[in-house]
Formats: structure tokens, C-alpha cells, sequence
């Protein structure tokens, strides 16, 4: 899986749990630790799905690729912004473009239509949820499963 923070960073900040309840060391001495993180208002997480990392068109790395790999084309798109997101109903398939030429491919891993590719979290607190048969949703996101309205998207002309 992977996820991108876009929009205005912030930090989120953790302080330091001063008398953590875990017997794991490692835990504890990560626990009295203060913990910073940036943030962006926007959230694109990526999931159940194959991918594909291209730069300038030169393929950087795919799902299956090794750690290395993966955080190479990670630094490659760190810092870019996204231009655009291209979705074929039909084949299940995205494509986010980013200005520096980077883009990202998503397709299907298989038959499972009904499979969730990935989510696109919003400053409203809304979600805009895409599965591999073409269908969306949109909603708050801490939207139940049951409450979920799944609409196609167009096809294309």
C-alpha cells in the first residue's frame, strides 16, 4: 500500500508518555519519545490493487517491487503535486499524474470487482472511495459499511 499527504502541512505532535504500560523496551523508549509528524489536508491512500511508478515515462518500480525500490520512487514523488487523476471505468484502472512527470498507475489484482483501490481523504472529513468495478463513493469517513451509496462513473466516450 502506499499513502501521499497533500494540501497545507501541518504537525501533528505526540508528547511523551512518561510511565508507558508495555513490558517491550522497544515500545517504552519509542513511547517517552516526542513524536512529530507532517502532515498534509489531504490524504490519497492506495490499496488492495497493483501499481506502477513511472518517472518522465521510465518505469521506477511496481507493487511487487523490492523495499529499495519502493522508497526510491517514494523520494521520487516526495514533493511533487498532484495535476490529475484519470480513471477508465471500464478496466478499473487510475492514473495520477504529478507535475514533475512522475505518474502512478492502479489497475485491479484480479476478478474481485468489489475490492476498494484506493481513498482520497479530504479537509471536509469526507471520503471519496474507488473500487476496481468503476463504482465510487462519497461520504463522511467514519461512514458505515451499511450506509455506503456505491455509484458507476461514467464511462468514457
Amino acid at each position: 500500500m502506499l499513502t501521499f499527504e497533500f494540501g497545507a502541512p501541518y504537525l501533528l505532535i505526540r508528547e511523551p508518555v512518561s510511565s508507558p504500560s508495555t513490558d517491550n523496551p522497544k515500545i517504552r523508549k519509542l513511547l517517552q519519545r516526542r513524536r512529530i509528524v507532517v502532515h498534509g489536508t489531504w490524504n490519497l491512500w492506495v490499496y488492495i490493487c497493483h501499481w506502477r511508478c513511472c518517472d518522465n515515462g521510465i518505469q521506477q518500480c511496481v507493487d511487487l517491487s523490492s523495499d529499495i525500490e519502493i522508497n526510491e520512487a517514494a523520494k521520487l514523488m516526495d514533493g511533487q503535486q498532484l495535476m490529475s487523476v484519470e480513471v477508465d471505468a471500464s478496466s478499473g484502472k487510475s492514473l495520477f499524474r504529478f507535475d514533475l512527470g512522475t505518474t502512478l498507475e492502479t489497475w485491479p489484482y484480479g476478478d474481485e470487482k468489489n475490492e476498494e483501490q484506493w481513498l482520497l481523504f479530504t479537509p471536509s472529513g469526507n471520503v471519496l472511495t474507488y473500487r476496481a468495478d468503476g463504482h465510487y463513493c462519497w461520504g463522511p469517513s467514519d461512514q458505515l459499511p451499511e450506509d455506503e451509496l456505491w455509484l458507476p462513473l461514467p464511462l468514457r466516450a
